[in-house]
Formats: C-alpha cells, structure tokens, sequence
C-alpha cells in the first residue's frame, strides 16, 4: 500500500493524532508504542509498517576550490504490527556531487540512498 493511501485510511480511522505522536516520539527514542502501531496496523488492514526517516541533510554548493555536494542519510524501519518489534531497519547514505557550483536538489541524494536501501532489504 503506498503512501497516500496510508494517510487516507488513517484519516479515515480518526488515528492522525496518534500516528503523528507515535512517529514523534519512535524517532526520538526508537521505541515503538505498540498500542498505537496495533491501532494503524488494524485500520491499514496490514501486518507490519515500513517508516522512512531523513536523518541527517548537508547541502553546499561550491567555494570555488571545491566541488558541490549533497548528502542525505535515510533510515527504514519495518514495525510489526501485532507485537510492535522492529523486524528489520536498514540506513542508507545518497551522495550528489555534480561538476557545477551549485548543489545538486536534496532529493536527489534522497533517491541514491532510497535505491541502496530497497536493493539491501531482506
């Protein structure tokens, strides 16, 4: 199921509060509240929960002695439903460098690292 209609049925379920809280507070502490994964497991009709987070950005464009660059870490984290174990978490890191002055756009770099993850998953 993709994303946006992840968000719709969320919606639909009245779990927007929850999920938002649960996304806060699982970033922060990497611990999932297996209460509120359960509840958007159900309402999704799912087994388990793939969450994507940008963990670190750094964009700069050239000084004129050196080239630009882009880099952007990405963690996936697959959740399981029923038990709220984390089944698998993967972090991959997309490098931009182009040979121009200005750096190359962020999601660029986002969709290296997205490619080096989805090629690793298990």
């Amino acid at each position: 199921m993709g994303a946006s209609e992840a968000v719709e049925k969320i919606n639909q379920a009245n779990l927007v509060d929850q999920w938002a809280t649960f996304l806060r507070n699982f970033s922060s502490s990497g611990i999932p509240d297996t209460t509120t994964i359960t509840k958007v497991g159900n309402a999704l009709g799912v087994d388990a929960i793939i969450q994507g987070t940008i963990l670190n950005v750094t964009q700069k464009d050239s000084d004129g002695y050196s080239y630009p660059v882009t880099r952007v870490s990405v963690r996936y984290t697959m959740i399981g439903v029923k038990d709220g174990r984390v089944l698998w978490e993967l972090t991959g890191e997309g490098v931009k460098q182009p040979y121009a002055y200005t750096a190359a756009p962020i999601i660029d770099a986002v969709k290296l690292a997205h490619e080096k993850i989805i090629s690793a998953i298990p």
